[in-house]
């Protein structure tokens, strides 16, 4: 089922106490919608519906939705697009100040030469990575870019998103 989870953050938009406006700037999980305004024809709205409660709805800063990548991390959580990720390349080295961030991102995903790994082109989600090496080279050169490869040997752990934690960029 989280094949179609999306996650965005909750906006209030003129509604006074309510369990929408309890909800503003939360994280709101579940399935995306979108849907036109009864009095602008030309305002299209973001809608989250939450799992737990599908009778209920959820206006999201459109900015902030990301899809779920089905894949989880090390401790067993779902990333999404936009995840800040801390990356290990062995269990060996693993420890909290070592590591490597990276983004998930959503689109062509190219590797470390800048070519597409098939001829048409892959479309999925792929890691952004952040930072230089010791030698200066710019990280995204050197790593592979594709999320399986670090997932599938269980070496990532989320650390935030680019909404919440920015400062995580650049590390």
């Amino acid at each position: 089922m989280d094949r179609y989870l999306f996650r965005g953050k909750a906006v209030l938009q003129g509604i006074g106490e309510s369990e929408l406006s309890k909800r503003e700037n939360e994280w709101i999980v579940g399935y995306l919608r979108k849907s036109r305004s009864r009095f602008a024809q030309n305002i299209e709205s973001m809608l989250i519906q939450p799992m737990e409660r599908l009778w209920e709805s959820f206006i999201v800063d459109s900015a902030t939705v990301g899809q779920c990548t089905r894949l989880k991390d090390r401790n067993d959580t779902l990333i999404f697009e936009g995840d800040v990720l801390r990356v290990w390349e062995n269990y060996d080295k693993f420890h909290p100040d070592t590591g490597k961030s990276c983004v998930v991102r959503f689109g062509e995903n190219k590797n470390i030469t800048g070519e597409t790994h098939f001829p048409n082109g892959s479309v999925g989600f792929y890691l952004e990575w952040q930072g230089f090496t010791n030698n200066g080279l710019k990280l995204s050169t050197v790593l592979r870019n594709d999320i399986l490869y670090w997932v599938g040997n269980n070496f990532v752990e989320i650390i935030g998103n680019i909404h919440d934690t920015p400062s995580l960029l650049n590390t």
